[in-house]
């Protein structure tokens, strides 16, 4: 029986709710780069410009219940009507939004050009939705004829982006040379986002992943109903209430602790770049897709946790989560970006001096979660009576390699001052800033620079001749010696 609505469970999760999830996340996601990047380069908003984003902002709001009915209503021309409607009026809103923030006047030839490009792309996104819309009111097209009829739309839609710009090099050949590359032009995304300002921000994307990674560690709870009698009987029991809803609160511990370590990897990736590239964005919004729809995974795994299909649907979706984080790891580390036309492709990671010793601990705590997911999924096909216990070894990998890196670092940072202790560095240092403090009255600390009373001068001045001291002690222990006969 259990089984029975296991595969009904997955039947309409796979048929609705996964198909549903993964189109509104990726159209949500597409119309908030645009978003992102208008924004970045707008630097004055009016009230025109207010009301016209948030028309933009409701209409995009449409998008998941307008997707619901058309899906519900698959036989119906007029809810496939409605779902093209709500893509024409979010593209044709989002498009004078762009012609309100429009600039006064720009400052060069090849900024213009840059507006115009993406000017064009919103004309292009309104004509391509405007076409669906009237195809479908045309043929009455449903659901199914629609699905087909898209495809055919999106190619229309990057054809007549790729002839646009084609159009505008031909005209202006000498403005789109790429001064690197001899006979090639500037490639469309560098050369648009450098003149108009257009990049996203990493603050920006930090923040969506940030939210989607929240909504969903917390989504679970939502499913928590705590039971109550409908026919006046009397309320259950406190224990008895607990046993009704112990799958769903198991649900949502695991749920939220499996998606805390996933934020954790994402946040330590995300701290080791200054920039990202395209292919970046692509695997980190493929991700984001994948973990908003982990918590049914585990919802299903703890209130059918004795069947093999449970095991093996929740193990795959986390390990394929740990993938795709460790893909973004190796992108972070071996894709350039070309942040201007004028510059060559570099690498965006951070100079770190401990990432040779950081980085087997770094490789350990990617990899534990794929490895243990897809390894208690097969051990989970192959063993008839199999329980969750191999699964809970994820957290326990992951906060020994997390504490043996910390460890390993702390070691380095030590060793490495006693170099510096040993060769005199410390010392002249100290002897620098006692200088600056006593002629100057100014302490350099760091990145700030202090004004000192003369108090605070004798003070530094003394603690420091203290410190000298100590470490000259350090290194002879012959001086303690006189030092202490001396006293």
């Amino acid at each position: 029986m259990k089984r029975q609505k296991l595969v009904m469970s997955f039947q309409s999760f796979m048929g609705e709710v996964v198909k549903w999830d993964v189109v509104s996340f990726f159209l949500v996601s597409y119309w908030w780069m645009h978003h992102s990047r208008l924004w970045n380069a707008t630097h004055h908003v009016t009230f025109s410009v207010m009301f016209l984003n948030s028309l933009f902002l409701l209409s995009l709001s449409f998008y998941p219940i307008s997707y619901a009915f058309q899906e519900e209503y698959s036989l119906d021309w007029r809810a496939t009507s409605l779902y093209q409607g709500i893509m024409l009026t979010t593209s044709v809103a989002f498009t004078f939004v762009r012609l309100m923030t429009k600039p006064g006047t720009f400052t060069s030839v090849k900024e213009s050009l840059a507006w115009k490009l993406i000017w064009y792309e919103d004309l292009v996104h309104c004509f391509s939705f405007g076409t669906a819309l009237a195809l479908v009111q045309m043929f009455r097209f449903v659901n199914e004829d629609y699905g087909n009829m898209s495809w055919l739309i999106l190619l229309l839609k990057f054809l007549l982006d790729y002839l646009l710009f084609k159009s505008m090099v031909s005209k202006h050949r000498a403005e789109f040379a790429d001064p690197l590359h001899a006979g090639k032009v500037i490639p469309k995304d560098v050369f648009v986002h450098h003149y108009t300002d257009g990049y996203i921000g990493k603050a920006r994307m930090e923040a969506f992943s940030d939210g989607v990674f929240a909504i969903a560690a917390t989504f679970q709870f939502l499913e928590i109903n705590i039971p109550s009698p409908d026919d006046g009987s009397p309320p259950p029991s406190i224990i008895d209430a607990f046993k009704d809803v112990q799958g769903d609160m198991f649900a949502y511990i695991f749920s939220f602790f499996a998606i805390g370590m996933l934020w954790v990897n994402h946040y330590a990736i995300l701290q080791s770049i200054n920039a990202f590239s395209g292919l970046f964005m692509f695997f980190n919004q493929l991700q984001l897709c994948f973990v908003a729809i982990l918590p049914f995974f585990f919802s299903v795994l703890v209130n059918f946790w004795e069947t093999k299909s449970a095991n093996v649907a929740a193990c795959i979706a986390l390990g394929t989560i740990g993938v795709l984080q460790l893909i973004l790891w190796v992108v972070t580390r071996k894709v350039k970006v070309r942040r201007s036309p004028t510059s060559h492709p570099v690498y965006v990671w951070k100079e770190d001096r401990y990432y040779s010793i950081r980085r087997p601990w770094i490789v350990t705590r990617l990899a534990t979660i794929p490895v243990v997911a897809f390894g208690t999924a097969i051990v989970a096909a192959t063993v008839e009576d199999f329980k969750i216990f191999p699964f809970t070894l994820i957290p326990i990998v992951y906060v020994c390699a997390s504490y043996a890196e910390a460890h390993f670092v702390r070691n380095s940072r030590k060793t490495l001052w006693q170099q510096r202790v040993d060769e005199g560095d410390v010392e002249r240092e100290s002897s620098s800033r006692r200088a600056s403090v006593e002629e100057n009255g100014i302490l350099s600390i760091g990145d700030g620079v202090f004004l000192l009373t003369d108090q605070d001068t004798l003070q530094h001045s003394a603690q420091s001749r203290c410190d000298d001291q100590n470490a000259k002690t350090e290194r002879d222990p012959l001086l303690s010696n006189q030092n202490s006969s001396d006293t």
